[in-house]
């Protein structure tokens, strides 16, 4: 004879077991989507990173070159002959703008070096959380 309440115990179990499989395959639909999602957030994160730091050194070489042509203008051996500078009040002047451009590379370089520094501790973040 059979055990009717048995058969009926096992369809409950077997239910209960493909509830819980469920459950776990949208658990890990949804990490898979998190990682995903992390794993966009990482790949944007670094193109935009690199352009500010390549836009950074093209800054600087650009003031490093002009301050290079500043100094070749100093030079007694070039000074009045040199093109660039006619009269010491073009020195003066250039002198100057250098000075205005040195300050705003510093500043600029304090902003990305402060933005850098958080952007890095982000990145480590969203590096931890997909490697937990």
């Amino acid at each position: 004879m059979i055990d009717l309440q048995a058969l009926k115990t096992e369809n409950k179990r077997w239910h209960e077991e493909h509830a819980l499989w469920v459950e776990e395959t949208l658990h890990w639909q949804r990490e898979t989507q998190r990682l995903v999602a992390l794993l966009y957030k990482l790949e944007r994160a670094l193109p935009q990173h690199s352009l500010a730091l390549t836009q950074h050194v093209a800054l600087i070489k650009e003031h490093e070159r002009l301050v290079g042509q500043y100094e070749s203008g100093l030079d007694e051996e070039c000074y009045p002959t040199c093109p660039g500078f006619d009269s010491e009040a073009e020195i003066e002047a250039f002198h100057q703008h250098l000075c205005q451009l040195h300050g705003e590379a510093d500043q600029s370089h304090a902003e990305l070096s402060k933005k850098y520094v958080e952007e890095m501790a982000d990145f480590k973040a969203l590096a931890q959380k997909l490697v937990d």
